[in-house]
């Protein structure tokens, strides 16, 4: 494919035509841009940063746009802080990767609740930093992803019943409601079978304090800061089966209301259980699980 270049106004406030390059990625367009044709040139399958830190609210011309060949839109609009325009009728139904769409969007929050993101593999970032996003999006078909990190990480507002997504497929949760000062829904019927990494996952959540005994967590290996400084998290997961995981430092750091029986949790693979319950004042030490004096020397514990 041959690449051609955007042209602009005088003050790359306008764009007169619209650029890519030889793999069919889009031209990103300048912070300024506020004006886009309304036709998107057919050779275009990457939105990847398209508008990524514009400093506009909207940007005339998208809302047109045919994006049913798009296969990319990570971090089209990461870091538009004032971003906040309908694009509610853009077809994602071929898009693969969402990675950091609306990083950092501070302002975004408008319905997107009929997107097509059944082919969608990757939204790890995709509303991480947001602060007023918070809209429905519990009917999206998730069952292709196998990157949720950090997806709602820091988001300020979001508190949304997502409990019927189908998460089979994910293997990486890592961080995925660190600091989601407002989310505390239900997730105890996701399918967390093929999950690898849920360290960070619920970390500084100050809310959030639903069960998740279902949750089969059997092929995770990092567990690491899970459930640190969670504020209100004190659930029953005596249950889960913890045989895989290597990792369990600061699971428990600083959270201030836990104290459930984990007696019977089967650690004998962890090797790093540094400060797990550090500053975790609540919890009663006939709680904590049962460590194997051979081992015990691998594992830094610290006892304040």
């Amino acid at each position: 494919m041959k690449a051609k270049s955007a042209k602009y106004n005088y003050d790359k406030t306008k764009c007169l035509k619209i650029g890519w390059d030889e793999d069919g990625f889009i031209e990103p367009f300048p912070y300024t841009v506020k004006f886009v044709p309304k036709k998107l040139p057919k050779q275009i399958i990457s939105l990847f940063e398209a508008f990524k830190n514009n400093i506009n609210e909207k940007i005339e011309g998208i809302q047109y746009w045919n994006t049913s060949k798009i296969e990319d839109m990570s971090s089209v609009f990461e870091n538009a802080q004032s971003f906040n325009q309908d694009i509610s009728k853009w077809n994602t139904k071929n898009v693969k990767n969402m990675s950091g769409m609306f990083l950092d969007a501070k302002a975004f929050n408008q319905d997107i609740s009929n997107w097509n993101v059944s082919k969608v593999k990757d939204m790890s970032w995709m509303f991480g930093y947001t602060k007023t996003f918070n809209q429905d999006i519990s009917n999206w078909n998730v069952s292709k992803v196998k990157d949720m990190s950090w997806m709602f990480g820091y988001t300020k507002t979001f508190n949304q019943d997502i409990s019927n997504w189908n998460v089979s497929k994910v293997k990486n949760m890592e961080g995925m409601f660190k600091d989601a000062e407002s989310f505390n829904r239900p997730l105890n019927n996701w399918d967390t079978s093929n999950v690898i990494n849920m360290g960070l996952m619920f970390l500084g959540t100050r809310r959030f304090n639903k069960s998740l005994s279902k949750w089969n967590v059997s092929n995770v290996i990092n567990m690491s800061w899970m459930f640190s400084n969670a504020k209100s998290f004190n659930q029953d997961i005596s249950s889960w089966d913890v045989s895989n995981v290597k990792s369990m430092k600061k699971m428990f750091d600083s959270s201030i209301s836990f104290n459930q029986d984990l007696s019977d949790w089967d650690v004998s693979n962890v090797t790093n259980m540094e400060s797990m319950f550090l500053n975790a004042k609540s919890m009663k030490k006939e709680n904590k699980p049962k460590i194997n004096e051979i081992k015990t020397k691998e594992f830094k514990w610290k006892r304040k």
